[in-house]
């Protein structure tokens, strides 16, 4: 009898140690849906990888992320707005977002990310998580330091967010 409930405990803890190790980050991105992050749960200290091997731009302490992605072959730069862990993809309402690079010689330029519409995903103008802009407005620029202007996602308003391409802000 006592083997067999040692077994039972080891196969409880087992499965409890399962469930935690698949449900570790999922809690985060439900909080996050709502609104309800605080900034204990949105900082874990572990590190993401941007799933399109982008420039990652965090957003808040890690409770929101933008993703740019120099696509040089279409002539576009992506912007993808994605959660805290860079596992889910965010759609938010906003049409465009303004990045305001400086230029190589020094100068502000505004560059617009418009909203992308997607059947495949169902994503629609005022649904979206994709945004683009063209590369035309910088040429052959390979590095650029930029501000984010204004991003609203779910209730949270993230204002004048700065990073550095391609490296990003994660170390800022």
């Amino acid at each position: 009898m006592r083997a067999f409930l040692n077994i039972q405990a080891k196969s409880i803890s087992s499965l409890a140690g399962l469930l935690l190790l698949v449900t570790g980050c999922d809690g985060q991105y439900e909080k996050q849906r709502e609104g309800q992050v605080s900034h204990e749960d949105s900082h874990q200290g572990h590190h993401h990888e941007p799933p399109h091997g982008g420039t990652v731009v965090r957003l808040g302490d890690e409770l929101f992320h933008l993703e740019l992605v120099k696509d040089s072959h279409a002539g576009l730069m992506r912007c993808y707005v994605m959660d805290g862990h860079l596992e889910h993809f965010i759609r938010i309402a906003q049409e465009s977002i303004e990045v305001l690079v400086k230029q190589q010689d020094g100068q502000p330029l505004t560059w617009t990310f418009t909203a992308v519409e997607n059947r495949a995903t169902g994503e629609k103008l005022g649904s979206t998580s994709e945004f683009q802009a063209s590369l035309d407005i910088l040429p052959n620029q390979k590095q650029f330091e930029g501000t984010v202007r204004e991003v609203h996602i779910l209730k949270h308003r993230f204002e004048d967010v700065s990073f550095s391409f391609p490296e990003g802000n994660e170390s800022m």
